[in-house]
């Protein structure tokens, strides 16, 4: 009998999806993998998620009414004995009363990405989150732009749905929500999503939308259908989304030079590395104090650590747990600045209101984050002494990139249109730059995206402007750009010009100051 902690609800987390599955079934899945502690489980859907953490700090269940939420450490000794416990997820395996079972064909294994502070909706694939910053629609669709994401694309009545409970249930504090759709105006005006898709005329019509030029659209939960429109210069606050795009398992074994996203350096021996969590850590056991513990851990080419997710957390939580650390308290990477009179991480970036909340964490003057096995984060007095945990921060291609191993590139395509400067912008925001695209292969790989229909428009700026100063051709880095490379297509050059990559001409000029999509890339050294 599977022993369900949960009713209507589900742990805020991200994990592998497995569809379609058993609920029994998903529960042994958990039970075979070290690295799930629970699950959460749609019968409707026969949808599982294994997640890496239970409740606790930093982690709640939140409403769900479809559905439940089972713990691994509360199942039955005698759940993975039985005629399906040797039936691996790739081959479902249906108990029946009969003492048969049943094989629904391959079960599908999908890995997501959800930022922390983000709220993850599995039913219907939405990572989202609300800022409660009253502002004006195109001030929040830059907002949402400059944190990774986008205002929230709400196009079902599931999500929407998802959104209402989300409201009822508290995660939401006001009932108004700008979200990412408005309408365009043109040689004829229609309603469109952020990113230039149009809104489906019966999505329109149910919810009543009126074709009215300046009009954007807000999630309302005062309304009957929990949707209106207003003029966007109204300020409210907004909903951004991170589009998830369920990447699949493969079964096949393929060499790792081919898939194996890069790093930005390797993570050395004596330390522990976490695939999971993109985490190379050391555990310093050794009292300093905090500005002692950051000279030491910088001494060893790292940094004191920044444990900005609950995963990450967890992950210090389980070494204690299994006896890999000696104390139960350690120096991490967050001091209170006096100046800002904010929280700081060690890298300087200011740490997320939203992560800090969860924890008993108060600030002041000459305090700095602890790790502890109780409270999580905590903070003390940066003169104290305790031991630490430095890191080596290991980059790779974001899971919201595109990642092609054979030409060594990371890329996104940025479907908002803007001018190339707002679009320089944009990238570096996102820590990335205008698209380099100084050979034919990678002009041939944004070819193959457009005719697998991946892009939604056929011209893109990359990061190609004409530099008066020189009267030549640079790429956003500062080089040159070769003639010889140039020559091969249409490009004359000229004051306010700038390079786009086209579905006709591969490369081509245009005005800098017109708007069109734009494709942003991470560079990455080229491998050895």
């Amino acid at each position: 009998m599977l022993v369900v902690n949960g009713y209507g609800q589900s742990l805020n987390t991200s994990g592998p999806l497995l569809t379609p599955i058993g609920q029994k079934q998903c529960m042994k899945e958990c039970l075979r993998q070290g690295d799930c502690l629970s699950v959460n489980y749609w019968r409707s859907q026969l949808r599982c998620q294994l997640n890496p953490a239970v409740v606790g700090p930093g982690l709640a269940l939140i409403p769900d009414s479809s559905g439940v939420y089972m713990e691994k450490s509360s199942q039955p000794q005698d759940l993975s004995t039985g005629p399906c416990s040797s039936i691996s997820c790739a081959q479902t395996c249906t108990d029946l009363s009969n003492g048969g079972r049943t094989f629904c064909g391959p079960t599908e294994r999908v890995y997501v990405d959800c930022p922390a502070g983000f709220l993850w909706r599995p039913a219907v694939s939405l990572c989202y989150k609300a800022t409660d910053i009253s502002m004006t629609w195109s001030d929040a669709d830059a907002y949402c732009a400059s944190i990774g994401a986008r205002l929230a694309k709400l196009d079902t009545d599931a999500k929407i749905s998802i959104v209402d409970s989300d409201y009822s249930g508290g995660a939401l504090v006001t009932h108004q929500y700008y979200i990412g759709g408005s309408v365009v105006s043109g040689a004829t005006s229609e309603w469109q999503w952020v990113g230039g898709t149009p809104i489906d005329p019966a999505f329109q019509t149910l919810y009543s939308l009126t074709l009215t030029d300046g009009h954007c659209l807000l999630w309302d939960f005062t309304t009957r259908l929990s949707m209106s429109q207003y003029a966007c210069t109204f300020a409210f606050p907004a909903l951004c989304e991170v589009p998830v795009t369920p990447v699949p398992q493969t079964t096949t074994t393929i060499p790792t030079t081919t898939t194996t996203q890069p790093l930005a350096t390797t993570c050395p021996s004596h330390f522990r590395w976490s695939a999971t969590n993109n985490l190379c850590y050391f555990v310093e056991e050794i009292n300093f104090t905090w500005q002692d513990a950051k000279t030491n851990c910088e001494s060893m080419g790292a940094r004191l650590a920044i444990l900005d997710t609950a995963a990450k957390l967890d992950l210090i939580f389980s070494d204690y747990m299994s006896a890999l650390l000696l104390y139960w308290r350690y120096f991490i990477g967050g001091y209170f600045d006096d100046v800002i009179y904010d929280w700081k991480w060690i890298n300087g970036s200011v740490i997320d209101p939203n992560h800090l909340m969860n924890y008993p964490v108060a600030g002041g003057p000459g305090v700095c984050l602890l790790w502890t096995d109780i409270d999580y984060l905590y903070d003390y007095p940066c003169d104290m002494v305790f031991p630490s945990i430095c890191e080596i921060p290991i980059k790779g291609c974001p899971s919201n990139f595109r990642w092609d191993a054979s030409l060594n590139m990371c890329y996104f395509v940025e479907e908002t249109h803007m001018i190339w400067q707002d679009a320089k912008t944009n990238c570096e925001s996102i820590g990335a730059r205008l698209a380099i695209l100084d050979t034919v292969a990678k002009l041939d790989l944004i070819w193959n995206d457009y005719m697998a229909s991946t892009l939604l428009y056929y011209d893109y700026f990359i990061g190609g402007i004409f530099n008066d100063s020189v009267t030549d051709w640079k790429w956003i880095n500062g080089s040159f750009i070769e003639p010889s490379f140039l020559m091969n297509y249409p490009v004359g050059g000229g004051t306010g010009m700038c390079l786009l990559w086209s579905d006709i001409f591969y490369i081509d000029e245009y005005p800098c100051d017109i708007t069109l999509p734009s494709i942003c890339e991470i560079p990455f050294p080229s491998p050895p």
